[in-house]
């Protein structure tokens, strides 16, 4: 018998687990085989029988989850078959006779246990009504519940009884209903006793058992009404009685399991009795009369029992918070059963109470344990379809507490004290505990319960409806009201000495911003994050249906707060989850006007976006990319979207996630657009062949060697948590890694003859010169310290491919090693150079240095990596570019040509866009602190051939002519630092500010002829002039208490410089320059000595010569559009001349031919032709640009004619 028990009991599980290694066949013969051991085998015990039975159950449960039944139709021989009601039969005759018999029934408190599991198999698999057995098994469950709960007992019995009501309450509610008072008091008061595992089984009975009886009792078919109305009040008797007694807190905290006496009603006494109230008042309401059917009576009670707290507030205190969560649970469900009543009315003090209690149960939602959550939401579920149920009630009560209850959901908890002083640890956020709370009450638990019948489905939609109105509203109103300010980092006030802000993860805000902004609220940005982080979780996994609705307010909101806020990854995100959710509930595919205008905004929004992302850089490309890259193709075309993935796939090597982005991004274009995407395969084929290099060593990754030993981590059961999440972390990324190349692989055998240019000459030459020397003679040499020898190590061939594995490589360990291998050949070389300088030459002479060629290709490597995403790299390297450019600065003297080749690397550096920007900056930062240096130890009298300041600003002019952008840019960013510099000495600064100005100026106008036609998106060296142009006048203004005695070199040309550049520059037929001279014109007039009326009209011959050969005759105004934009420019002066009142009558006089005589003969000539001038037809593009430009000239007409007007000389 002991090993018949032993191999039943692991049966029991596997049987009712419906587990693979019993298949159908062999669950059917065990069945029969059970059967007839259980029927014919007398020396079987108690426990044994027990057990079969239990088996037995578990076996048609088992085969129901699998989809089957132990009996199937048609089975003819059912002999030794167990059916459900053989199992009902034999369980039934084990209760009776041992419940007949007192002492045998505390004896076999187990076999007991097992025939109620029995019945409890029997009544879920069989489908029949059987009014007679179901009478036997509520006797039964009766007779058990009502002995007595000893303290040492096993309470086996008593919570397979409560385990079968709570199962099969609404299967038996119409007997259940014939003992429901008695089964009411025995339940309401199991509920309290101090066995844990026995209260909680009470309490699920009792939550199932009360619906149950509510049904039962509107049920007019199985009993009359009065009957029913008897047991009713009976039970409501109970409830009111205890709701109205006072509660005597000396006895409150006793709680007794027996139930002979009825004890003092205690708070959870009352909190079950609430429960009931409003399970049972809309059957009262049916059936009883006088205060049972009074909608006051129920709600006046509830209104004395609300907002109970027995623990403090923060405290710690277990039992009392469970109290005080169940109290409030009940309220809601109890308020939520009444509502559904009609007589029932939404007041605004009901609807403030409702308000009060959600807040409480909200804040301590996320402290609950999970086997009560469900009840938590299904009491707020319940609560917000019965309030939609009644009006805008619902909306009301959503608009006062939507915005407290998503500041709740986003707070965040204090890290563990012990942690916090060990590490810096993060404070917890919370947002993640609310998640299946929200998903419920957005539709998912709505749509449950509308199939199961529980809801009328209008009620359930209105509630979905009004629930995600308020998401999105509160959504919308926290990105518009939080303070999201970035600052630069110099820019922050000095935090030093200040307490760090409690609550706030700054590493999280500092790696969602970058390394050079910071927050100017720090915890409203972490706020931000959070938010971003909840709102793509809710709306991912929430019904489609449920935003559909939404799609055009909340794209067109977040695009419009992304415009302010660009340089914030989260908004892109939201907008990305946003598209999806669109796209996946089949959005786009309609072709209503609505569809067509979301669509059209983000194409308009995402082109600009598309064009901004060479500025972008770290987590916001990273965010934007895969923004673009999860497009529809509804939205934008595949062409559009090739830079953006070669960009995701190029910063996939610091952000693999954004490489799986990427990857499926090109396995939908091969499969879906491949004839798109055909001509743009090589590109894409060479940057997945430089990921798939990045990793090149998968032999030694991958070895199988080291896939052993990741395996025997992953299997290894560390005794500390800590110590096996980062073991099991790595192994995820080794072996992410490889699926990346294994998809990589795979996707280039899908390119197919697209991939075959992967081994083209270029690729072999370059690999070539990745492997050879720098230089033909061997010049990098380290003695290797061998006693009595002179060798030495020749570390010439290393260094190709110790800088690409310091750029490029992906394994930290490799690229660290790298880099201190670089860092440490450079400073050898440095200080070689300097221990052998060349004997036979003077000063500031320059003579080749013998590391001239080395150091050549080194610098700029050392440049990306003072800007790498490394952060070890990039404190090694970016301290040390300056420490060489103040070294060499100073040491022109003997160092002369390394000084130059520094130089020349830089002046290179200014027009690399990589790594957004970055090394361009650096290279304006180290140009300007080479210019600090120089100034400091290379005297005035040196060579032209040093680098010295005049050197310095003489290169950048240069640059600033440069055809291409990215180096008018660059020294644009220079200058501008430069001049920082310039200003703390007077002399340079009055020897180089005007011609910094000069060049500036002219250097804007050979720009805008050369893209006069070009988009804005091309101009932005044009708008960094400006800036520099604003900056150094902002330097004049400073130091015009000097720079205007007769004495300095700006005061000697400063009429010039105006009346030469500045004047002729304001009349510019470019509008950018133009308006920019212009301004500049007035910013000196404020801060200079010049009376400008007297010196405009002393200076009339040269204005009017700049104004006379800019208009035209009429002939070219006709056909012209350069003259007629000359002729704009013209005018456009003239009006800003006369509104800044710079200029009188007798100053335009003075002209040999006036611009207001040629405006005459241009409306007399032309006047038949003004208004055409403004409307358009389908012409050829030449004429259009004409006509349009006719269209501007006839309104710089009217604004003049205005502005003399209104003059004082009409």
């Amino acid at each position: 018998n002991g090993t018949k028990a032993a191999a039943l009991k692991p049966m029991v599980i596997l049987a009712g687990s419906g587990s693979r290694a019993l298949d159908v066949a062999s669950m059917k013969s065990q069945a029969r085989m059970l059967r007839r051991d259980y029927e014919r085998t007398m020396k079987n015990t108690k426990t044994i029988k027990g057990l079969i039975l239990r088996v037995v159950g578990a076996i048609h449960t088992g085969l129901v989850l699998q989809g089957f039944q132990l009996v199937a139709e048609g089975d003819m021989d059912v002999t030794d078959v167990p059916t459900p009601s053989w199992l009902l039969t034999a369980a039934t005759r084990i209760l009776d006779a041992t419940l007949d018999d007192e002492e045998d029934a505390k004896k076999e408190i187990v076999l007991m246990a097992s025939a109620l599991e029995a019945l409890s198999a029997s009544l879920e698999v069989s489908s029949s009504d059987d009014r007679t057995n179901h009478a036997r098994i509520v006797r039964i469950l009766l007779s058990v519940l009502s002995t007595q709960v000893e303290a040492r007992q096993r309470k086996d019995l008593h919570k397979a009884a409560l385990k079968l009501i709570a199962s099969h309450a609404d299967t038996l509610q119409n007997e259940l209903m014939k003992k429901s008072a008695q089964l009411f008091t025995i339940l309401l008061h199991l509920r309290l006793g101090n066995n844990k595992d026995l209260s909680q089984c009470a309490i699920e009975a009792y939550e199932k058992f009360l619906p149950a009886m509510s049904s039962a009792f509107k049920d007019e078919t199985f009993c009359d009404r009065p009957t029913r109305g008897h047991l009713l009040k009976q039970i409501l008797e109970t409830v009111f009685e205890t709701l109205d007694t006072p509660v005597f807190e000396e006895l409150s905290s006793k709680s007794d399991d027996s139930l002979d006496s009825d004890p003092a009603p205690t708070h959870r006494l009352k909190t079950g009795c609430i429960r009931a109230l409003g399970k049972l008042a809309e059957p009262a309401f049916l059936l009883l009369e006088g205060e049972f059917a009074e909608v006051n009576s129920y709600m006046s009670r509830l209104g004395k029992l609300t907002m109970y707290m027995k623990f403090k507030q923060g405290g710690n205190e277990y039992v009392e918070r469970f109290e005080s969560m169940e109290r409030q649970v009940s309220l809601i469900s109890a308020y939520a059963d009444l509502l559904r009543v009609e007589e029932v009315v939404t007041e605004d003090t009901l609807l403030q109470t409702l308000a009060a209690l959600i807040d409480w149960t909200w804040e301590h939602y996320a402290f609950e344990i999970g086997k009560r959550r469900p009840f938590v939401r299904d009491a707020l579920v319940s609560l917000f379809i019965a309030l939609s149920s009644k009006g805008c009630a619902l909306q009301t009560l959503l608009t006062k507490i939507g915005s407290r209850l998503l500041a709740l959901t986003l707070r965040v908890s204090s890290p563990d004290p012990i942690d916090k002083a060990l590490y810096l640890a993060p404070p917890e956020p919370m947002w993640p505990r609310y998640i299946d709370l929200w998903i419920a009450l957005l539709g998912d638990d709505l749509e449950i319960a509308t199939d199961r019948g529980r809801f009328q489905a209008h009620n359930v939609q209105s509630a979905v409806a009004s629930t995600t109105t308020s998401f999105v509203k509160e959504l919308l109103y926290f990105c518009e009201t939080l303070d999201l300010g970035i600052v630069a980092i110099g820019e922050q006030e000095d935090n030093d000495g200040k307490p760090e802000i409690d609550g706030v993860d700054t590493i999280a805000v500092a790696v969602s911003l970058g390394d050079k902004a910071a927050a100017s609220n720090p915890g409203d940005m972490q706020t931000f994050l959070q938010l971003v982080q909840f709102a793509q979780e809710v709306i991912k996994r929430s019904p489609r249906a449920s935003f559909l609705p939404w799609i055009y307010h909340l794209s067109t909101e977040l695009m419009n707060i992304a415009g302010k806020h660009s340089s914030i990854s989260g908004f892109y995100k939201l907008i990305s989850v946003v598209i999806q959710v669109a796209d996946q509930g089949g959005y786009f595919q309609n072709s209503s006007p609505d569809v067509e205008q979301v669509i059209s905004l983000f194409r308009y929004f995402l082109r600009d976006v598309l064009h901004g992302t060479k500025q972008f850089s770290g987590e916001l490309l990273a965010a934007v990319l895969r923004l673009l890259l999860t497009l529809p193709g509804e939205i934008l075309a595949v062409e559009e979207l090739i830079e953006p993935l070669l960009r995701a796939l190029e910063l996939g090597l610091q952000h693999p996630k954004v490489t799986d982005v990427a990857l499926d991004t090109i396995e939908n274009w091969l499969n879906d657009h491949h004839d798109e995407v055909l001509p743009h395969l090589s590109k894409i084929s060479s940057q997945l062949c430089a990921n798939l290099d990045s990793v090149a060593r998968l032999n030694v990754i991958f070895s199988e060697r080291d896939l052993e030993s990741l395996t025997n981590d992953v299997k290894t059961k560390s005794t500390r948590r800590r110590q096996q999440d980062t073991k099991d972390t790595v192994a995820d990324d080794k072996l992410q890694t490889q699926a990346t190349c294994l998809r990589i692989v795979k996707i280039l055998g899908m390119m197919g003859g697209a991939a075959h240019g992967l081994l083209s000459a270029s690729s072999m030459i370059s690999s070539r010169e990745l492997n050879a020397p720098w230089d033909f003679e061997s010049k990098v040499s380290v003695p290797m310290g061998l006693v009595r020898s002179s060798a030495k190590l020749k570390l010439d061939s290393l260094l190709p491919r110790t800088s690409q594995l310091a750029l490029s490589s992906q394994d930290r360990a490799t690229k660290i090693a790298a880099c201190e291998a670089l860092y440490g050949v450079t400073v050898y070389l440095v200080g070689k150079n300097a221990q052998a300088p060349v004997c036979d030459a003077s000063d500031y002479t320059r003579t080749e240095s013998r590391y001239r060629s080395i150091f050549s290709k080194l610098f700029p490597v050392i440049f990306d990596l003072a800007v790498d995403r490394e952060p070890v790299a990039r404190q090694m390297f970016h301290s040390l570019v300056f420490q060489m450019t103040r070294w060499y600065a100073k040491s022109q003297a003997r160092e002369l040509d390394l000084t130059l080749c520094l130089f020349d690397a830089i002046v290179e550096g200014l027009s690399n866009v990589a790594k957004g920007g970055d090394v361009r900056d650096l290279c304006a930062s180290l140009t300007a602190e080479l210019m600090k240096w120089s100034i400091k130890y290379v005297p005035g009298s040196s060579t032209s051939e040093t680098v010295s300041c005049k050197y310095i600003l003489r290169t950048l002019y240069g640059l600033m002519d440069h055809a291409a952008v990215a180096y008018r840019l660059g020294a644009v960013a220079a200058l501008r630092r430069c001049l920082v510099e310039l200003a703390t000495h007077r002399a340079l600064l009055d020897e180089h500010i005007l011609e910094m100005l000069e060049v500036t100026l002219r250097s804007l106008s050979r720009s805008s002829e050369r893209e006069v036609n070009s988009e804005p998106s091309s101009r932005g060296a044009d708008a960094a002039m400006a800036i520099l142009i604003r900056e150094c006048l902002r330097v004049m203004k400073l130091n015009m208490s000097w720079m205007l005695n007769s004495d300095s070199k700006v005061a000697k040309s400063f009429e010039t410089f105006v009346s030469r550049t500045l004047l002729e520059a304001s009349v510019s037929a470019d509008e950018f320059l133009r308006h920019e001279a212009q301004r500049s014109f007035q910013t000196v007039a404020g801060f200079s000595s010049i009376e400008v009326k007297t010196w405009l009209k002393s200076k009339s011959n040269i204005a009017s010569s700049y104004v006379d050969t800019a208009v035209p005759s009429m002939r070219s105004a006709e056909l012209n559009e350069k003259q007629l934009m000359k002729f704009t420019a013209v005018l456009q002066w003239s009006s800003w001349m006369i509104e800044m009142r710079y200029v009188d009558a007798e100053f335009f006089k003075a002209s040999r031919i006036t611009q207001f005589q040629a405006v005459g003969q241009y409306i007399s000539t032309i006047s038949n032709r003004v208004e055409p001038a403004f409307s358009t037809d389908d012409e050829a593009l030449a004429t259009q640009n004409v006509k349009q430009a006719h269209a501007r000239l006839s309104q710089e007409i009217l604004k003049l004619f205005k502005i003399v007007l209104k003059s004082s000389f009409s």
